[in-house]
């Protein structure tokens, strides 16, 4: 099947953990899905985190955890850009196997949305930033990725997680 880039709609999602992303995320594709609309959620660290179970993390999103994702994704960025590449790579792979048509990447810091959001239009993709907020969240300050999602940014979409749909 051939990639009609003008259907496929990307989204990267920014906010701290426990912001609520993934909720908001169900709720898109719940909608969605009952309007007959393919809908994926990905993040630039899932292949950290396969990379990281086969050599020993535990799969604990603890503190120590979160820090070897970080820690281990800012490295394979440094050495070939590879969390980034493979998050496009599977969206194209994705689109022609099962027609996905909306995309909702996870991406931390500021400079990677700038990075990925430029390898996605140089492919022709159109893609819109969101931040998801709630008051009453905690930052996590033990490593890069959490620490990066408190700076500024200029997104498209800003959404307050004030625990209802509407």
């Amino acid at each position: 099947m051939e990639i009609n880039k003008k259907l496929v709609k990307i989204y990267i999602t920014n906010g701290m953990s426990g912001c609520g992303k993934d909720t908001f995320a169900g709720f898109i594709n719940k909608y969605l899905t009952s309007h007959k609309e393919f809908f994926r959620k990905l993040s630039c660290v899932d292949s950290v985190k396969e990379a990281c179970l086969k050599i020993g993390w535990d799969g604990k999103r603890d503190e120590k955890g979160r820090k070897l994702i970080s820690d281990v994704n800012l490295a394979l960025e440094a050495y070939n850009n590879s969390p980034l590449k493979s998050v496009l790579d599977k969206i194209e792979h994705e689109y022609k196997e099962y027609g996905y048509i909306y995309y909702f990447v996870d991406i931390r810091e500021p400079y990677r949305i700038d990075k990925f959001k430029e390898m996605c239009e140089e492919k022709g993709y159109k893609v819109k930033t969101i931040f998801i907020s709630r008051k009453d969240n905690k930052p996590i300050l033990s490593n890069a990725g959490d620490i990066a999602t408190l700076e500024p940014y200029d997104y498209d979409y800003y959404i307050e997680n004030n625990e209802t749909l509407k």
